[in-house]
């Protein structure tokens, strides 16, 4: 067993302070307030953005993830952004079923943006559908820093064995090496002759980590809530 040490970057998961908006108590999936978007006729998306910076490394992948609450279900959707700029580490999430905490998640990499530091937004696209979002416990984390390069878990792995948690959490994980052949040649063909082949495999070895039920591989995954 290998214990895993994560880190939540996003400076107030809470939502207590650290944002462009003002904390509300109506709703909370952890920890009593969560942040309120008023999507309205005459807006396209509405958002909210981390007062503070996020130090970024373009090379690293990430994961993302926020639950979101729903009143009314609206044809709208959710949309991560950091930096605040083109490409979007992930967009057009549906918002799903009204009335009970959704997940959003995502995983990207950065590759197209320089070293820095940088805010964190969280996109509420109502689309001039009027409607209401409601989010709380959002997550940052650096999966290459935390796992190492080629071995970043999928998105449903993240998903499924990681809470939601403030500042550090400690995962208890079992690597192990697997195999794999990453390439196969056999010639000569031996439908076409009757004489003696020789084969040739390339066998390349790899670590996983392996939960009581699922192991991952460095995919990604493209579900939605």
């Amino acid at each position: 067993m290998k214990i895993v040490t994560l880190k939540n970057l996003i400076p107030d998961p809470t939502m207590a302070t650290g944002w462009n908006r003002t904390a509300i108590t109506e709703r909370s999936y952890e920890g009593g307030q969560s942040v309120k978007l008023e999507g309205t006729a005459s807006t396209r998306e509405v958002l909210c953005q981390t007062t503070g910076t996020i130090p970024l490394e373009p090379s690293h992948i990430y994961y993302v993830r926020v639950y979101g609450y729903q009143e009314t279900k609206t044809s709208c959707t959710v949309g991560f952004y950091w930096p605040i700029a083109e490409p979007y580490i992930r967009e057009g999430i549906p918002t799903g079923p009204a009335g009970r905490w959704n997940l959003y998640s995502g995983i990207n990499n950065r590759k197209s943006f320089t070293a820095g530091s940088y805010p964190f937004r969280l996109d509420f696209n109502n689309n001039y559908n009027p409607g209401v979002m409601y989010f709380d416990a959002p997550m940052l984390i650096d999966l290459t820093s935390t796992f190492g390069a080629g071995k970043e878990p999928a998105q449903i792995w993240m998903d499924t064995y990681v809470p939601f948690f403030i500042g550090t959490y400690n995962l208890d994980t079992y690597p192990t090496d697997v195999f794999e052949i990453s390439s196969f040649d056999l010639s000569p063909n031996p439908a076409t002759i009757n004489s003696k082949v020789s084969a040739k495999a390339v066998v390349t070895e790899k670590t996983e980590i392996l939960m009581p039920d699922i192991r991952y591989t460095n995919e990604f995954y493209a579900g939605e809530v």
